[in-house]
């Protein structure tokens, strides 16, 4: 079995599906693949442009733009695959931070009225900040918001309670983490 699923994760890169996940997320079309058949090169891509947002302009939007004309079962479907693909051993991990997709994550949590998908972008995000860099968990708090978190602890929906404690555990599974995450909490929970 555990061949098998190394073998699928292997596949998923190789292939390029996972950033094809990533850009369903983002709302961006897909690249083009450059050939077709078993001539076309793995992975092989026209260049993607990119839209690259620093943390404090992260789009909001009103409830129903965040969608950017996609159907919500296949958002929701990839965002459930992006909770996965983001986990800490993922060789796509780095390309999806560096395409952005923190800032797309937030906005889903922010502008989506629909539960589920808030509970698989906060899962993601969750799972982006285990075990990485206090860099990259500073980056990420940057785009969520300290006073968000706060406010995604104490949230009625108990599925989004459950990834918000959860993210803060991952916040703090080491001492910078921990340094972190009371530099920016103690105020305001003390």
């Amino acid at each position: 079995m555990s061949r098998g699923v190394s073998v699928l994760r292997t596949s998923v890169v190789d292939t390029g599906l996972g950033l094809d996940v990533l850009y369903i997320v983002l709302g961006t079309p897909l690249p083009v693949r450059i050939g077709v058949g078993a001539n076309a090169a793995p992975g092989a891509r026209v260049a993607d442009a990119e839209v690259k947002w620093a943390p404090e302009e992260v789009p909001l939007v009103d409830g129903g733009d965040f969608l950017r004309g996609e159907d919500r079962r296949v958002l929701g479907a990839a965002l459930s695959a992006v909770c996965n693909i983001v986990n800490d051993f993922s060789p796509l991990r780095p390309a999806y931070l560096e395409k952005n997709l923190v800032p797309r994550l937030v906005e889903l949590l922010r502008a989506s009225g629909d539960g589920p998908l808030r509970v698989s972008a906060l899962w993601a995000v969750k799972n982006l900040v285990r075990k990485a860099s206090t860099e990259t968990k500073r980056y990420v708090m940057r785009c969520v918001g300290w006073q968000e978190f706060i406010g995604y602890l104490a949230d009625p929906d108990p599925a989004l309670h459950e990834q918000a404690l959860s993210l803060g555990r991952n916040l703090t599974e080491n001492e910078d983490g921990i340094a972190l995450v009371l530099t920016h909490l103690s105020a305001q929970l003390l």
